[in-house]
């Protein structure tokens, strides 16, 4: 039996040959692409593993072989896995079940998560037709919406297939990622929320907010918790003055504070402050490398010395020092002059070509997949090529960007005749170029997979075996 604080994963593994490699970590305050803190351990391909952790109640993630799944545990949580492979196929991606207590919680909580357009359907049927709904109905038409999510587990919990706090952690979790869904329109001022009178909104998110508390603790350790109580924050606070003056300088104890912060400082709330203002810090940090500079760093420290996102900022502003230097190792520049017309003109390797640019902040926040995808690549004896459509005048900042973010692989910063030559194989006739894009290239420069989507979706790994197989 675990002891407090304690929490087990154990399990098998059947029908892999050599070593598996699987990851697992908490997430360092809400921010689930942080890492740095993840612990590595390598499993026989036969045979059981027993591991022990001492983990407090949070949504712990775990990578097997490259497919992420997302277990709520709390003190003294047993998890059990079987992980299999396809005996007749030499590559293949795993198939993990859960057994024991919480599995059948556990199996629906990746279900919802795994496919965010199934999972926001009925969200967004409530943007499509907020003209047609009478203002007086439009949060009971909500709560219905997120209840036909909540009531799934209350039918495990009624059964006594999952526990009680396993049951408030991953409610919480659906509640503050539909509402997030919902109130988008809201932060951002869009049509969808000019129906409705500053009065109406104030009244509708009140009811939300009071509905799911930003401020509750389970809410913290949500899947996007940081982006419901961000979303609680940017709703509440009058930010215009601020961002209408970006040149205002802002100051607390002599200390120069960005605009971004402001909004924070009135928090009453101090875990919610630390919580949201470091997301905040790390995140701006990643998209905007040049505008968060250490003075920021310095001023989070200051307010709050002992958060664990000290350990996380640090490791993103060692990244400065990084972009720095000229050491390229693994990272090849194979066309800056745009030489490179077509796609068949790359004719020889298999290729995942990721297609992307220097401002594109989606394309940024995909980085934060790379270890996963690079691991995987190399497994897989593939070549992976990032294909920019950055200003050629604007050379240097793309340089720059290849050594902040460590995009190790080959790299072509396309020629106007190249992106008209993607744009016709890559996209649908009639349809926009967009970024980012991931597709695989052949050995004879033909697009044979236009779309494969991202690394957050296990499709992504599936859709490059396929092709391997082929």
């Amino acid at each position: 039996m675990n002891t407090k604080g304690q929490v087990s994963i154990t399990g098998k593994v059947e029908h892999f040959k050599g070593l598996l490699n699987m990851g697992y970590y908490m997430p360092i305050a809400g921010c689930f692409n942080s890492f740095i803190n993840k612990t590595q351990v390598v499993i026989s391909g036969k045979g059981q593993f027993n591991i022990t952790e001492n983990i407090s109640t949070g949504i712990l993630c775990l990578d097997i072989n490259n497919n992420v799944v997302y277990v709520p545990v709390s003190n003294g949580d047993s998890i059990e896995i079987n992980i299999s492979f396809d005996s007749l196929k030499t590559s293949s991606s795993p198939s993990i079940s859960f057994m024991g207590k919480n599995a059948p919680g556990i199996i629906l909580f990746n279900r919802i998560y795994s496919n965010p357009s199934i999972t926001y359907e009925k969200i967004n049927y409530l943007h499509d037709n907020f003209r047609n709904i009478p203002q007086t109905q439009i949060f009971n038409r909500l709560k219905i919406a997120i209840f036909s999510y909540i009531n799934l587990f209350d039918s495990l919990l009624l059964k006594n297939k999952i526990n009680a706090s396993f049951y408030a952690l991953s409610t919480t979790s659906i509640r503050a990622t539909l509402l997030t869904e919902f109130l988008k329109p809201f932060v951002r001022k869009s049509n969808i929320s000019k129906v409705l009178s500053k009065d109406e909104i104030q009244n509708l998110t009140e009811k939300i907010f009071n509905y799911c508390n930003p401020f509750d603790s389970l809410t913290f350790l949500s899947v996007l918790g940081y982006y419901y109580v961000d979303t609680y924050i940017r709703i509440h606070s009058d930010d215009s003055a601020i961002y209408s003056n970006p040149n205002k300088q802002y100051s607390l104890y002599g200390k120069k504070i960005q605009p971004d912060f402001v909004p924070y400082l009135g928090l009453k709330n101090k875990m919610a402050q630390e919580l949201v203002w470091g997301m905040q810090l790390a995140w701006l940090k990643k998209l905007f490398p040049n505008d968060i500079v250490e003075t920021d760093f310095s001023f989070f420290q200051y307010l709050f010395p002992r958060s664990e996102y000290n350990i996380y900022l640090k490791y993103l502003f060692s990244l400065d020092s990084m972009a720095s230097s000229d050491n390229f190792s693994k990272r090849i520049v194979i066309d800056s002059s745009q030489t490179i017309k077509s796609l068949p003109q790359l004719k020889g390797h298999v290729y995942l070509v990721d297609l992307w640019a220097s401002w594109c902040i989606p394309c940024i926040k995909n980085f934060e997949e790379n270890e996963r995808i690079d691991s995987f690549l190399h497994l897989k004896k593939m070549q992976r090529l990032y294909i920019s459509i950055d200003d050629s005048s604007d050379k240097k900042n793309w340089l720059k960007n290849i050594k902040r973010y460590n995009l190790e692989g080959l790299h072509i910063l396309a020629s106007s005749a190249l992106i008209k030559d993607i744009q016709k194989k890559v996209y649908k006739k009639g349809e926009a170029l967009s970024i980012p894009r991931y597709f695989i290239l052949t050995e004879k420069g033909i697009v044979a997979n236009p779309n494969i989507g991202n690394a957050r979706s296990n499709i992504f790994f599936s859709a490059i075996e396929k092709l391997i197989v082929k």
